[in-house]
């Protein structure tokens, strides 16, 4: 099981990073501008060969991808092709292209899941959403994915039916099987006397949604994306407005290491379920690199939406891309701080 969510997730990721990249190369070719590179994987080609101005190659370190365009690190370059030299539309598609893509692979993967779970329709489970500080639940070790199988040998199909039984057992210690990575545990915990949530998590439901019909399935999946693009942005925006008011909202951010736990988990399910995790990974890296932080797709997107509006360039293209840099280098900081928290929590400190 260890490798194979390993490798499930090294290729989710690689295919969902690929396609922000090579959505970036598909406006580049739109917009005419020469790329110079697009690889797969990083450090040294195993393969590589080229076509017109492009080589293209796979590397010997299998994740992610990248995207060599023109112009774009070189601001200087006189070709009247490149990247620096092209109007503001070409720069704002190749800027967004990436997004775009990971929103329509997001989409694609969720739509091929509800085609397979009308002809294998998914078995019901219910999966812990959170765990509440200093409760029963995080006392005796239950995480966040983790899977509830039974309580007291009952299987419940609803995070309803067993929310009425914790509550009916409050101040009772009981029995509960869970499921994490593919394996089951059976945990002796005492229940609170909290009246809404004696064991002290939140669940949801997964694996008992109607059958959708074949035709309805891209409907039905752009419109479960949009509610997940809005909730996100409106969650966002919660924080944001939290910096000025005394209201707290928490904040869950995963690194590397969170993200193999959600995949692990999710690979122990089948893969189908691999299909949806993936779907939501592709969405949320789109929807990450909107944001308008240096070095994102998002303030690329800003500075362009400023040169447009004033007829100019706001600052110089070298100090643009020093930004960029800059920028770059915070997020490789945050990421490791993130992997520690991760680390860390995974561990129990």
């Amino acid at each position: 099981m260890l490798i194979l969510s390993i490798f499930a997730f090294i290729v989710i990721l690689s295919f969902v990073f690929i396609s922000h990249e090579y959505g970036h190369f598909v406006a580049a070719k739109i917009a005419k501008v020469p790329v110079l590179r697009f690889g797969i994987g990083f450090f040294k080609p195993i393969f590589k060969w080229k076509k017109k101005e492009t080589q293209y190659s796979i590397n010997v370190l299998p994740f992610g991808a990248f995207v060599d365009v023109l112009g774009l690190d070189t601001p200087k370059d006189e070709n009247k092709n490149s990247y620096w030299k092209q109007s503001v539309f070409k720069r704002f598609l190749i800027a967004s292209f990436g997004v775009l893509f990971n929103f329509i692979f997001a989409w694609i993967l969720l739509t091929i899941s509800l085609w397979i779970f009308a002809i294998f329709p998914p078995k019901s489970f219910v999966m812990i959403q959170d765990v509440k500080k200093g409760s029963p639940a995080e006392i005796t070790g239950l995480k966040q994915g983790d899977i509830i199988v039974s309580a007291n040998g009952e299987v419940f199909k609803t995070a309803e039916q067993i929310s009425q039984f914790t509550q009916s057992h409050k101040n009772q210690e009981i029995n509960l099987k869970i499921k994490r990575s593919g394996k089951e545990t059976d945990k002796q915990i005492k229940l609170s006397e909290d009246v809404e949530a004696p064991l002290g998590v939140s669940m949801a439901d997964a694996g008992v949604e109607e059958k959708v019909a074949f035709y309805k399935a891209p409907l039905i999946a752009l419109e479960v994306l949009g509610a997940a693009v809005y909730a996100t942005f409106a969650y966002l925006g919660r924080a944001v407005a939290s910096v000025f008011t005394h209201v707290k909202v928490p904040l869950e951010v995963s690194g590397p290491v969170g993200v193999y736990g959600i995949v692990s988990q999710f690979t122990s399910l089948g893969f189908v379920y691999l299909l949806r995790i993936s779907a939501f990974l592709s969405l949320g890296v789109g929807i990450f690199n909107l944001l308008p932080i240096p070095a994102l797709d998002g303030a690329r997107i800003i500075f362009l939406i400023l040169e447009k509006i004033f007829g100019k360039k706001v600052i110089k293209p070298e100090t643009e891309n020093t930004i960029h840099s800059v920028g770059f280098m915070f997020l490789i900081a945050i990421m490791i701080l993130i992997t520690y928290n991760d680390i860390t929590r995974l561990l129990g400190k």
